[in-house]
């Protein structure tokens, strides 16, 4: 019972960590659209243009990066079997995993107010949904770590 209790407080506080990064990124976002500098310029996609470039290759690179970070994590659990060993590496693995995403997108938000562009937006909004795609989910646990369903019983 006592571990049921303090494997659901350690799996929550890794969501909370993943809730309270994705937020900080929507309020930043936010405060930059609404209040500081509402994007009123040309949308413009040059790549000769340097913040476009930056933006462009960031975006696209840290996918694989995240993914690269994420696997190599993963492949280090293989020998663990217990929810005690599992999520202190989850927590660590989602930080890890959500850190250059997270980075490029703020990354973007800094290009679009200094630049009043729109287009970089859309980097930010893909970067955003690559964000949410890694969200530490319960079936995340199962299928990478892979648990059986009475340990996972434990946190749900």
């Amino acid at each position: 019972m006592l571990e049921s209790v303090a494997a659901k407080k350690s799996f929550q506080s890794t969501q909370v960590i993943y809730y309270a990064l994705l937020a900080g990124q929507l309020l930043f976002a936010t405060i930059i659209i609404l209040v500081i500098n509402q994007p009123t310029g040309a949308f413009k996609i040059e790549l000769s243009d340097t913040f476009t470039l930056i933006s462009v290759l960031a975006t696209v690179s840290v996918l694989a990066l995240s993914n690269f970070i994420y696997n190599r994590q993963i492949m280090r659990a293989s020998h663990m079997d217990t929810l005690a060993q599992v999520l202190p590496h989850l927590t660590t693995t989602t930080i890890l995993r959500a850190a250059p995403i997270e980075g490029v997108n703020l990354l973007n938000l800094v290009f679009l107010m200094m630049t009043n562009n729109p287009f970089f937006l859309l980097p930010f909004a893909l970067g955003i949904l690559i964000f949410l795609s890694v969200r530490p989910t319960i079936d995340l646990l199962r299928r990478d770590y892979n648990l059986g369903e009475d340990t996972l019983k434990l946190i749900s």
